[in-house]
């Protein structure tokens, strides 16, 4: 069990017990895909579709059996937004299968553990550590056998790796005094140097969250994709340093780089422009 405060924590709407059961009788809602979508566009409007999750995992599938968006650069993205949504209405084990997707293709791509498991850890905090470690390895295996059960891993060796870097992502820094958390040093991965940044920038090592953020965007500058919240992680560490200017700057290179799909993302870093430029002229009067 980490030591995650106790406060803020949301009940999980489903059971931890989860599985999204197969239906033989499906019948697909009313999504209108075009013969030119590509995998992003046919994967968003399942995202946004105000359906069910087991109706959307289920399109998903359907998607995943008749296009290949397994290393897919712009489906790993999706898989990321799917879960994020799903944890915003509270789905946190829901969010943690979608979750899987990315960690096991990234795995299989480069042999190693992405920093999604971070946002893992953040799932099991907010169902108030209903999850355990048991429940984990059924979801785990589920995303294994829809997307990965051709490649013959060993499943139960890999969720006990996954599971370790859950553990540490819970509380990777905050058992450490400050003068013993080490300096940044790039991953050579984007997302787990943005693990890094939001790490530091729980225990307020703001010199070392902008260094993480920063080569995180640069790591991804020729990606299709580009999450809109690297660039507002920045600028909010920016103000809260009250460097208006550099907070100026990454919103800027933000809306040029950030992914355009992502609406409400991108919204939210033109909306901080304006204040921004008012508290850098405030600051200078």
């Amino acid at each position: 069990m980490w030591p995650f405060k106790k406060k803020n924590i949301q009940k999980d709407k489903i059971s931890p017990k989860f599985r999204l059961h197969t239906k033989h009788n499906f019948t697909p809602p009313n999504l209108i895909f075009n013969e030119s979508d590509s995998i992003e566009e046919k994967t968003r409007k399942i995202v946004h579709a105000n359906i069910s999750d087991d109706d959307k995992w289920h399109l998903f599938n359907i998607l995943s059996s008749t296009m290949n968006i397994r290393y897919d650069s712009d489906a790993y993205h999706l898989y990321i937004e799917m879960a994020k949504q799903c944890k915003r209405n509270g789905h946190y084990s829901a969010s943690i299968l979608y979750n899987c997707l990315p960690i096991i293709e990234y795995f299989v791509t480069f042999n190693e553990i992405s920093g999604l498991t971070h946002e893992i850890a953040i799932a099991i905090r907010k169902s108030g550590n209903k999850i355990k470690k048991e429940d984990f390895a059924e979801i785990f295996t589920q995303a294994y056998n829809n997307l990965f059960a051709d490649l013959n891993l060993n499943v139960s060796e890999l969720i006990e790796v996954v599971w370790k870097h859950i553990e540490t992502d819970g509380n990777i820094f905050n058992d450490l005094p400050s003068e013993s958390i080490p300096d940044f040093k790039s991953s050579g991965h984007a997302n787990q140097d943005e693990h890094l940044g939001n790490a530091y920038e729980k225990v307020k090592d703001y010199n070392n969250a902008i260094k993480a953020y920063q080569s995180a965007f640069e790591l991804q500058k020729g990606a299709t994709v580009i999450p809109p919240r690297i660039f507002m992680r920045q600028a909010i560490v920016y103000r809260k340093l009250k460097q208006y200017d550099n907070e100026i700057d990454i919103i800027k290179t933000g809306l040029i780089y950030g992914n355009k799909q992502s609406v409400k993302e991108m919204e939210k870093l033109k909306s901080r422009l304006s204040r921004a430029e008012q508290l850098l002229l405030k600051s200078k009067s």
